[in-house]
């Protein structure tokens, strides 16, 4: 049987599926830490927000990531019914899906690996650091996004299969953890 520590109730992360990884609070600007309790999965946690964010009135996007080296893991933002990728650490090739309700129905192991060309047109940015920071509304603009620029949700989490990675090989194994901290939405005006 597979003990699992239960997770601070009120962090501002949850796991995407419960048990496959613990969220702790923190102290600091990385308040949560995200540990996997299996070595296989999504290692992933998500916030969706009750009341979609308008990013027209608050472009400016936050989150500071801590991600060790052993974790793969990329940023999921559904922004109206489309999911977008902030590239941090996992690879995207060989997904069959992304990380939001756009993708999370049916059966995803009988479609094929998502194309490299559809990949790169939900890319929003690659980023190394301890700190995301853009202009959303601006690189959506640029990438040809119509709609009502509204996110709902942010999913950190991996989907590539490459060189089994949803199995544990390379990464992603029981006890590698990432922090992540709040993440904010601010008027350009205040950059």
């Amino acid at each position: 049987i597979l003990y699992v520590q239960n997770d601070d109730d009120d962090a501002f992360w949850k796991p995407l599926l419960k048990d496959a990884v613990t969220v702790k609070k923190n102290s600091g600007v990385i308040d949560t830490l995200v540990t996997a309790n299996v070595g296989a999965g999504f290692l992933a946690v998500r916030h969706k927000y009750d009341t979609a964010i308008d990013l027209e009135k608050t472009p400016l996007f936050q989150l500071p990531v801590d991600v060790s080296f052993d974790s793969k893991v990329n940023v999921h933002m559904l922004i109206d019914e489309i999911t977008y990728i902030i590239q941090l650490t996992a690879p995207l090739a060989k997904a069959k899906s992304l990380l939001s309700s756009e993708f999370e129905q049916g059966e995803q192991f009988r479609i094929p690996n998502l194309e490299n060309s559809f990949m790169s047109s939900r890319l929003l940015a690659k980023h190394q650091g301890d700190m995301i920071r853009f202009n959303l509304y601006k690189r959506l603009k640029q990438m040809g996004h119509t709609g009502d620029f509204k996110l709902h949700s942010i999913t950190v989490g991996n989907t590539s299969n490459k060189d089994y990675l949803l199995a544990g090989n390379g990464g992603n194994n029981a006890g590698s953890q990432y922090g992540l901290g709040r993440p904010r939405f601010l008027k350009s005006n205040s950059e």
